[in-house]
């Protein structure tokens, strides 16, 4: 007799108890700003955006700075023997004309950051429309 009143009292109480649960757009706004998909639909939007900057940057003159220098050497006649000081040099390029192929890049990449950014919010409805599904 003394469990079934403690149980019943016990079940009373848990019912009793308040529910702990979030409001829906609570889950989606923390799902949205934490979802490993729309970290990754982030993360190549801003790949994207660097490619473009990249894209724009060939059409900037170049500069490469050189070195050469024997290391090792073995002949058989000292005769053939090279030197071995250091040799340095300078190359410098600059792109006059590029029959419209950089700017084609450009704008390709331009478009697929666009697409990125897209797809960012594509990613953010579809997580939201899952949780509404799974919430009700």
């Amino acid at each position: 007799m003394f469990s079934y009143r403690f149980t019943f009292a016990a079940l009373s109480l848990f019912c009793a108890l308040p529910t702990l649960a979030l409001p829906l757009q609570d889950i989606v706004r923390h799902s949205q700003d934490n979802d490993p998909k729309v970290h990754e639909a982030r993360a190549n939007e801003s790949a994207a955006q660097s490619s473009v900057a990249a894209a724009k940057a060939r059409h900037y003159p170049t500069l490469a700075l050189t070195g050469t220098q024997v290391l090792a050497q073995e002949h058989r006649y000292d005769s053939n023997k090279r030197s071995t000081s250091f040799n340095p040099g300078l190359r410098a390029s600059l792109n006059l004309y590029s029959f419209g192929g950089i700017e084609a890049r450009v704008n390709e990449r331009q478009h697929s950051s666009e697409y990125y950014h897209h797809k960012i919010s594509e990613t953010q409805e579809e997580l939201g429309s899952t949780i509404g599904r799974l919430y009700l």
